[in-house]
């Protein structure tokens, strides 16, 4: 490998870091796991995370369509991550202040078994699960 093909590499990689940490960090904040009270639902949550991340190939919404960009796949899994995240919150009953990007979230009643049947729901909805 030359060198300006090596430098391109390392470039193009720091990039793609910086783009998931900049994601990572905008949905961290937006719905913090630990607003998440029901242990279930925050499991199911960052299990269905993971799997947009790290397993995308395999949900339903991946095979809709063929992404022949990374940059294209960024846009997907990131719209995809912001909707999971904006969703669960709205489904649980979470409120998040709106200044200036500081999301606290406090938890309505715990609806329990409730609260899980609806995530689900959910999840396929935005064909996460099938």
């Amino acid at each position: 490998m030359s060198g300006r093909a090596a430098r391109d590499g390392v470039v193009d990689r720091w990039e793609e870091q910086q783009w998931f940490f900049a994601l990572m960090e905008e949905i961290s904040s937006d719905l913090p796991a630990c607003a998440i009270r029901d242990d279930k639902v925050r499991t199911m949550y960052m299990e269905a995370v993971a799997k947009i991340l790290y397993n995308f190939d395999s949900l339903p919404v991946a095979s809709s369509r063929p992404f022949r960009t990374l940059a294209r796949l960024q846009r997907d899994i990131a719209a995809l991550l912001r909707g999971l995240a904006r969703n669960t919150r709205q489904l649980l009953g979470l409120v998040c202040s709106d200044g200036d990007n500081d999301t606290t979230a406090s938890a309505a009643s715990g609806g329990g078994s409730n609260e899980l049947v609806r995530m689900k729901g959910m999840l396929q909805g935005l064909r996460i699960l099938e």
